[in-house]
């Protein structure tokens, strides 16, 4: 069996982890620029039919995968490349680098991202902590008295006043 559908295959898969990189740029300048919600919420949107997608397609080559090595063991891309001869092989190890390249663009992009919605996250805790701060107990307790897990209401207007 050659493996022109297997190629056929990663192309497309390919393609679809580059759409994903597109993506998660795009969400990096929403969060850099603080620009409104609804716009990251159509990105998230789009990015979970992606992983559908690459979901579908990945299962299209695991399966391809399995027919071109005969239902071998090892179903790595590495295994294709060496059972693979000339411009098929050739091929393969173009996209073996293509994918290194891409996978490592998008781990990057997703962990900025992770750490800017940190850091969003950190500084509203922060203004909400100092617009309506936690109350402080004004009885005693006996230290080794438990207390109820009560979870306190935050509040925007002072009740004493």
């Amino acid at each position: 069996m050659n493996a022109t559908k297997l190629i056929d295959s990663l192309e497309k898969l390919l393609t679809l982890h580059e759409q994903l990189y597109e993506i998660a740029t795009e969400k990096t300048v929403v969060l850099k620029e603080n620009k409104e919600l609804s716009h990251l919420q159509e990105l998230l949107k789009k990015e979970q039919l992606l992983a559908r997608k690459i979901q579908q397609t990945e299962q299209e080559r695991i399966f391809l995968t399995k027919q071109f090595l005969n239902g071998s063991e090892d179903q790595s891309l590495t295994a294709c490349i060496n059972k693979a001869e000339g411009t098929e092989k050739d091929k393969l190890q173009e996209m073996h680098v293509r994918f290194i390249e891409i996978m490592s663009k998008l781990k990057a992009a997703n962990y900025l991202n992770q750490q800017l919605t940190h850091q969003a996250l950190q500084f509203i805790n922060f203004t909400l902590d100092t617009v309506m701060p936690q109350e402080k107990s004004v009885t005693y307790r006996h230290p080794n008295h438990q207390t109820e897990n009560v979870p306190k209401q935050r509040s925007m207007f002072d009740s004493k006043a």
